[in-house]
């Protein structure tokens, strides 16, 4: 699997469905991003699109993309996803990819494998409580331009939104999680 052409680019970032995702298409290709990092994988579909966006526009970079999911664990209400339907689907799109199971708690054991992401998407379906040790691990996966993003859903929406989380608050979470490792 190829790049997406200019078209499809368009399609993606000005038609895609769900409309949340048309942000994270733009913003790759402004940023000119390489890699990207899911804590709770979205969609496959999408994570090819993204894979596909970088592809097109890094510039030459190898692309990257890491993600940590439930996978055959995944609670009923969400879209049944195995581990080995993902890794060969990912796979396909020629970049350097790595998928795990666990959920969040999976961050830990992959957090060294993925530095300098240009790109962390942390999914709507991930708990607070489950991030409190993974907060410890995503400094290590940034840089000083990597973009972190947590997707919020209000009460009772289907629709999400992705919050940019400054590297000063990470910074902040992560030494909560490590005062939490600690206890």
């Amino acid at each position: 699997m190829a790049a997406v052409g200019k078209l499809q680019y368009a399609r993606l970032a000005f038609f895609s469905k769900p409309v949340e995702d048309r942000r994270l298409y733009r913003l790759i290709r402004q940023h000119r991003m390489s890699s990207v990092f899911e804590v709770g994988l979205g969609s496959l579909s999408r994570a090819v699109n993204l894979v596909g966006v970088c592809q097109r526009y890094a510039g030459g970079q190898p692309v990257r993309y890491g993600a940590v999911d439930w996978f055959e664990e995944r609670p009923a209400d969400m879209p049944r996803l195995t581990l080995i339907e993902a890794h060969r689907t990912l796979r396909s799109t020629g970049a350097k990819t790595q998928v795990s199971p666990g959920g969040p708690a999976a961050v830990e054991a992959l957090a060294n494998s993925f530095p300098a992401m240009d790109l962390i998407l942390i999914s709507s379906d991930c708990a607070s409580e489950t991030l409190q040790r993974p907060w410890f691990y995503l400094p290590r996966m940034c840089h000083e331009r990597t973009l972190v993003l947590r997707a919020t859903r209000s009460e009772g929406e289907k629709a999400v939104r992705y919050e940019p989380i400054p590297q000063g608050a990470l910074q902040q979470y992560a030494a909560a999680g490590k005062l939490s490792r600690a206890a």
